[in-house]
């Protein structure tokens, strides 16, 4: 080949190369965040989660900076984006600042976008707005005195008279005396449960946690266990603890759950 040719070949290869690239950056930022919608729904135990990801960036993400292209969002698209929600909403902020951060990260680090990170939230978007502590000072659950526990415990067992007539109330003393959250109180199987070692064997589905546990069971929680209905035809699986909200009931205060 001539070196006409050669010229003509390495400029038109690299035409198409620059084509490509500029291609590359044509895509709004809902579309390009289906893929990190994918990959960090991955990472989630529950579809409730996922939905959620994806509910966050419908509702609040996509409606200001949707249609635009990843390359051409600005800080001032973001601040517009968070007004409406930082003060009165502040967690679901928190949770769709870190969202874009991530997927415009994603971004650069794929070359789709060349600028800095707008989303960025130290010494930048930070400036924009006042602190979280300020707007929502983060409120922790009523927590009972241990002191009060005897009598916690004999309020439940008060509350479910005659036996069995309220069911929750035992799901409430089965989370007391496990340390279990609701959702795994309620959704206990027989076949988890190995009454001779005394020991609930809880699967990592059931708990945050990516590991069995097993959980061990005082001889009150036993008790608890054969007390519940089902326990004489564990062929149905579950035990059946009920929903706990609701119970109201007076200790040495009213105390709402």
């Amino acid at each position: 080949k001539t070196k006409k040719e050669k010229k003509d070949k390495k400029e038109k290869k690299t035409k198409k190369e620059t084509l490509a690239a500029d291609q590359a950056q044509q895509i709004t930022f809902q579309k390009y965040s289906l893929k990190f919608i994918l990959i960090e729904g991955k990472n989630y135990k529950s579809p409730q989660q996922r939905r959620r990801l994806t509910q966050l960036l419908r509702d609040y993400a996509y409606p200001f900076i949707g249609s635009y292209y990843i390359k051409d969002i600005k800080r001032k698209h973001l601040v517009e984006m968070l007004e409406p929600i930082w003060e009165v909403k502040n967690e679901t902020a928190k949770r769709v600042q870190n969202y874009v951060y991530r997927i415009l990260q994603q971004a650069i680090a794929e070359e789709i976008r060349h600028d800095a990170n707008p989303a960025t939230w130290k010494d930048n978007l930070s400036l924009s707005f006042p602190k979280a502590s300020k707007v929502a000072p983060v409120k922790h659950h009523r927590a009972i005195d241990w002191r009060e526990l005897p009598d916690f415990i004999q309020a439940l067992e008060n509350y479910d008279n005659p036996p069995n007539s309220r069911p929750e109330a035992k799901c409430f003393k089965f989370m007391a005396l496990t340390a279990a959250r609701p959702g795994e109180a309620r959704l206990v199987n027989w076949d988890e449960i190995d009454l001779e070692a005394e020991v609930w064997h809880a699967p990592e589905n059931k708990n945050k946690s990516i590991r069995q546990w097993n959980i061990p069971l005082t001889r009150a929680a036993i008790e608890l266990l054969k007390s519940l209905p089902t326990y004489k035809n564990k062929s149905n699986s579950q035990c059946r603890l009920p929903r706990t909200n609701g119970i109201r009931f007076k200790c040495k205060r009213s105390i709402s759950f």
